[in-house]
C-alpha cells in the first residue's frame, strides 16, 4: 500500500497495520497504529486512478468496544463526533487517497459519506479478547 508524502506527519511515525479483518488484494478493514495513535481503516472506493480509505482515530477503550461488539462499524464511523468524543482530544475522520501512479496522493479531513459505510449490524469479526489488543 502506498501512502501520501505527508502521511507520517499526520498519522505518526512507524505506522503499521496491526490486524486485518478484511483482505482482497490489499487490506480493506483493519486496525493500524503508529508511535502515538491508533486507527480503524476502512477501504471505501476505487476507480481507474486509485483507492480511498476512511481512517477513524481510536483510543484503547473505543478499540475494545469495537472488538467486543458493543458497537457496529457504522455506528463507530457515523458516531465519531459524539460516541467516541474525548474532551481532551476530539476524534476526527480522515480520508486517504492513493493513486496507482503515485501522483496526487492525499490525506484530508472529511465529512463522512454514509453510502460508503457498512450497513447497520456489521461488526468486526475477531476472536481476540479486548485485553489482548494493545
Amino acid at each position: 500500500m502506498n501512502f501520501p508524502e505527508d502521511f507520517e506527519n499526520i498519522f505518526g511515525k512507524n505506522f503499521t497495520i496491526e490486524k486485518v479483518f478484511s483482505w482482497y488484494d490489499f487490506p480493506r478493514l483493519f486496525f493500524a497504529k503508529s508511535d502515538t495513535e491508533k486507527w480503524l481503516g476502512l477501504w471505501i472506493d476505487s476507480d481507474d486512478t486509485g483507492n480511498e480509505w476512511y481512517y477513524l482515530q481510536l483510543n484503547h477503550e473505543n478499540k475494545g468496544r469495537l472488538v467486543l461488539k458493543h458497537i457496529d462499524l457504522r455506528t463507530a464511523f457515523l458516531g465519531f463526533d459524539n460516541f467516541f468524543f474525548n474532551k481532551e482530544k476530539p476524534q476526527y475522520i480522515l480520508k486517504v487517497s492513493t493513486r496507482y501512479n503515485g501522483d496526487d496522493d492525499s490525506v484530508e479531513k472529511v465529512i463522512i459519506n454514509p453510502e460508503y459505510l457498512p450497513k447497520s449490524g456489521i461488526f468486526l469479526e475477531n476472536e481476540e479478547k479486548s485485553e489482548e489488543i494493545k
